[in-house]
């Protein structure tokens, strides 16, 4: 199955166009359908509440208005549906950074919640790509433009995976 790839509202650059194949399926989060501009795509599928950014006009799309009040983000919502529709592999972009940390950690968790229902999942911005390694796995990575730090620690034997990627200095 292709990979899916879900938008997050944090404002992305046009550099990370080059991390998008042809077959994605992408799924844009409420006002991460903006990213859809710098990065030359279009999305398939746009969930959301629409309290950041008001509900585009789509054709041919399927667009889902979720509730204001929810427990899940609309980027947990995107991520259900990634379940829901069977894809293994997911590209999270507009994730991190942004104005509210809340945010942004809750994108962490989103990530690791794919990953422990078995979808691999890259959660990238133009400075950090972050990827998860569950106890018991054993990665390895080609020599690229990042340095990889994984940390992996339990707290009352449940795990827990904490991924920090930072762009190489040479």
């Amino acid at each position: 199955m292709s990979r899916c790839v879900i938008l997050s509202a944090c404002p992305v650059s046009p550099e990370l166009a080059k991390l998008l194949r042809p077959d994605d399926f992408i799924i844009a989060c409420d006002a991460g359908y903006r990213n859809c501009t710098p990065l030359g795509c279009k999305p398939n599928i746009i969930v959301g509440d629409f309290d950041t950014a008001p509900c585009p006009e789509q054709q041919d799309d399927d667009i889902v208005v979720l509730p204001h009040v929810k427990d899940d983000t609309d980027t947990e919502y995107a991520a259900k549906l990634v379940s829901q529709k069977g894809f293994t592999e997911v590209l999270l972009l507009g994730a991190l950074g942004g104005k509210r940390l809340e945010h942004t950690l809750a994108n962490l968790c989103t990530g690791l919640g794919l990953e422990q229902r078995g979808v691999r999942v890259t959660i990238q911005d133009e400075r950090s790509r972050i990827s998860y390694v569950l106890p018991g796995e054993t990665r390895s990575y080609p020599k690229e433009d990042y340095f990889f730090f994984f940390l992996s620690s339990r707290w009352r034997e449940r795990p827990r995976v904490c991924a920090r990627a930072v762009r190489s200095m040479n």
